[in-house]
């Protein structure tokens, strides 16, 4: 690779875009979307993005079972973790005593002040439930539910296949 090619992939990577990382990297004129198709589909620079988005996302730690444990996180925050309240009090929780599992629950922390008690927000419980509820199979993804097991899908279409190629076999016979 060249070293417009290098940085066509280092654009690359910063919005996934290709014709804006195309003219970013100086491919002008007219021409630099086709640039970018032909940039993308080659194997060493496809192999270069590949190699630089696997990079990124170890130094960041970004996996699908920390993706998933931060919306448990949020999913299944009990508010009596971070306020204690009853019939004549209304009081936060220090911030030390909660963990860093319940402390990424918290949207946000309005404190008491100006005669105004302090206020607490969760990140959005529903949603996080529901994206859970969709990963583990409980929803379905609005087409219908997915099969659970990819391999009874598998063998579904498999046989679906047998069937087709029986019935062209059988019709190709009976016009012989």
């Amino acid at each position: 690779m060249n070293e417009r090619e290098r940085r066509f992939v280092a654009e690359y990577l910063v919005d996934l875009n290709a014709s804006a990382a195309a003219l970013r990297a100086g491919y002008g004129g007219n021409r630099y979307r086709k640039h970018a198709q032909l940039l993308v589909r080659r194997h060493d620079i496809a192999a270069a993005i590949a190699k630089a988005e696997a990079e990124r996302t170890e130094s960041r730690r970004v996996t699908a079972d920390r993706v998933l444990a931060e919306y448990a996180r949020i999913g299944f925050a009990d508010m009596r973790t971070f306020v204690d309240w009853g019939p004549n009090r209304f009081e936060l929780r220090d911030r030390d005593l909660l963990s860093d599992w319940e402390g990424g629950a918290v949207a946000r922390v309005d404190p008491p002040g100006n005669g105004k008690a302090g206020r607490i927000w969760l990140h959005d419980k529903h949603a996080a439930l529901e994206v859970l509820a969709r990963h583990t199979g409980l929803l379905g993804s609005g087409r219908g539910t997915r099969p659970t097991d990819s391999r009874q899908v598998n063998r579904d279409a498999r046989a679906m296949l047998l069937q087709r190629l029986a019935r062209l076999k059988k019709s190709d016979g009976s016009q012989s």
